[in-house]
């Protein structure tokens, strides 16, 4: 026998129908119409060639979801320097040569009536053994891997906020209908953001103005990657929970 009332059960019915209801509703980020709430997140699918290309296996691992119903697909992080690789497989955001092969996901994906965006990454990480350098705003052991970072200096910074221009052209040209931003877990904007590992307090005002608490470079960023490209939508990947817990607050 059931603990639950007819009337409890009938309304429970009722509420879980109106949000099955909701996910299937169109809805919109910005002024950009997505055909419905479900959204694919991004992940590193390793199936990148070598040399840092798309490949015809990005195409079809893609379209299946949008053929499977996905409103919104973002597409897995691409670096935007190549200091930033994560693995020899992401992506070359930052050369022109990606062009057709993600013209090809993204006419994959729109044949469906889907929306897909292009995440740019910065990078911080390595799943490379041994890694290539890894840039960080303080040299520290680096908490995902066993190896050392090197603290960026502004020369460095410049390099990796003048990336987000050409790879935002790149995601125009290749038909991306948004840009998501990634300030999130193993990200390297992620770690101005973090107290833990933005401990920097040289010439270059605290480094804190140029950390996400001081506002500098994050918008850098999105001049760069946005305000070139304004019939663009962008988002942001943040992990608040993380953030908070080092100290940043997040409204």
């Amino acid at each position: 026998m059931s603990l639950m009332s007819e009337g409890a059960s009938r309304g429970t019915a009722s509420a879980a129908k109106s949000v099955q209801s909701a996910l299937f509703r169109p809805g919109f980020i910005g002024k950009l119409e997505i055909k419905n709430r479900w959204v694919f997140q991004p992940h590193f699918t390793a199936l990148g060639t070598w040399d840092g290309m798309p490949s015809d296996e990005h195409t079809a691992y893609h379209e299946a979801r949008a053929r499977g119903g996905a409103g919104l697909i973002i597409f897995e992080s691409q670096a935007v320097h190549p200091t930033g690789k994560a693995s020899r497989r992401m992506v070359n955001a930052w050369d022109p040569r990606v062009i057709p092969a993600l013209r090809r996901v993204t006419d994959a994906v729109h044949t469906h009536g889907a929306k897909i965006f292009s995440q740019l990454n910065p990078g911080h990480s390595s799943v490379e053994h041994p890694p290539p350098i890894l840039w960080s705003p303080t040299q520290m052991p680096e908490p995902s891997s066993n190896f050392s970072t090197k603290a960026m200096d502004l020369d460095d910074i410049r390099a990796v906020v003048a990336g987000f221009a050409p790879s935002a052209r790149n995601a125009v040209d290749a038909g991306f209908d948004g840009i998501e931003v990634k300030i999130g877990h193993d990200g390297l904007l992620r770690s101005f953001a973090s107290p833990l590992f933005n401990r920097r307090a040289d010439a270059a005002g605290a480094m804190r103005k140029i950390s996400y608490a001081g506002y500098r470079f994050p918008p850098e960023v999105i001049h760069q990657a946005v305000w070139l490209y304004l019939r663009f939508t962008l988002s942001f990947r943040d992990v608040e929970d993380l953030l908070a817990e080092r100290g940043i607050a997040v409204s």
